[in-house]
């Protein structure tokens, strides 16, 4: 990834600290935090918060950032580890799998969780990050469409 693209997805990332900085602590006591590899080619979140009635109410998550910023992540990969209650309640409201799908590559270990940005369309603004779509956004409406199931909303 060139350089100028690890400079938009660490302002990218500033991002989502923000919306993470947004909740209280997570049950495990831990914090929640945003991080990507030196590659820049996927951004790990801990303890990303989830909408009240999923237990537990935090969730680890991977986005796979390769084609970042001309196009969204394709799906949300969630840990496996400890977390078959929290998977089997997502699978209600989306199609969560072993394998993933839309050319996405599966990763061991975690699960695949089919999530589309906005009908898949991605503005990504160079100049502006907050004016266009982003990741934060992108984990925004993830968030919002958790709580669907359930009527709540952040």
């Amino acid at each position: 990834m060139r350089e100028r693209q690890i400079d938009l997805l660490e302002r990218d990332l500033d991002g989502i600290e923000a919306f993470l900085d947004e909740f209280d602590p997570p049950a495990n006591g831990e914090t929640r935090t945003v991080e990507t590899n030196a590659a820049g080619e996927l951004v790990i979140v801990r303890n990303f918060p989830l909408p009240d009635g999923c237990n537990p109410d935090y969730i680890d998550l991977l986005l796979m950032t390769h084609q970042y910023p001309s196009a969204p992540p394709v799906g949300i990969y969630i840990l496996e580890n400890n977390n078959a209650e929290v998977i089997a309640d997502l699978g209600r409201t989306f199609n969560v799998m072993h394998a993933a799908a839309y050319s996405a590559p599966t990763v061991e270990g975690y699960r695949w969780v089919c999530f589309i940005h906005q009908g898949n369309r991605w503005r990504f603004n160079h100049h502006d990050i907050v004016s266009g779509d982003n990741l934060r956004k992108f984990l925004i409406g993830f968030y919002h469409q958790c709580g669907t199931e359930r009527g709540h909303g952040h």
